[in-house]
């Protein structure tokens, strides 16, 4: 029998986005050494604003993936001002849901695309591979350093090993 046993049940979230904010390439990527093909927001024709990556526009239904935080669930923001802080902020996130009840969440990228597609479309290896390393930093030390049930999903750039021809040159840290 066990009536005495204690069950501890928790979910685990393995689908939880994560907004990189405007900031997150252009504060920590040279400009004048990649001009404007660091990921950045720009308004287009339709004078919304949505993500560049090295001169292609990533094809995001607005400006950040976030309809469940919006009062109208089935519309994405088309400008960063209507962007809810929740989204952006792991802080802000972990105090205004307490993590949904969940014990744990992945954390995956939305500009970078999921695994990193959108910077694996940049012709440019040393581009990419900076783009991939600078959102892992930025994972690792915007998200995961919050609180330890934000499990970062960190990205590699396979794409660009391949290009340049030897193995895995991207940088991998450990969580401690």
């Amino acid at each position: 029998m066990c009536n005495n046993m204690t069950v501890n049940n928790f979910f685990i979230s393995v689908d939880d986005h994560v907004q990189e904010h405007p900031e997150v390439w252009t504060q920590r990527l040279s400009r004048s050494k990649w001009g404007d093909r660091i990921p950045h927001l720009a308004k287009n024709s339709d004078g919304v604003e949505r993500w560049v990556v090295d001169g292609r526009e990533i094809p995001l239904a607005g400006v950040a993936d976030c309809g469940a935080a919006m009062p109208d669930r089935t519309v994405n923001p088309q400008c960063w001002a209507d962007v809810p802080t929740s989204i952006y902020d792991p802080k802000e996130r972990f105090e205004s849901d307490g993590c949904g009840g969940n014990r744990l969440r992945r954390a995956l990228s939305d500009s970078g695309g999921l695994g990193g597609q959108n910077f694996g479309r940049i012709e440019d290896a040393e581009l990419e591979l900076a783009c991939v390393q600078t959102y892992n930093d930025w994972l690792l030390e915007e998200w995961a350093s919050v609180s330890e049930r934000f499990i970062p999903q960190c990205h590699y750039a396979a794409v660009s090993d391949r290009r340049r021809g030897n193995g895995n040159s991207s940088r991998r840290e450990e969580r401690p």
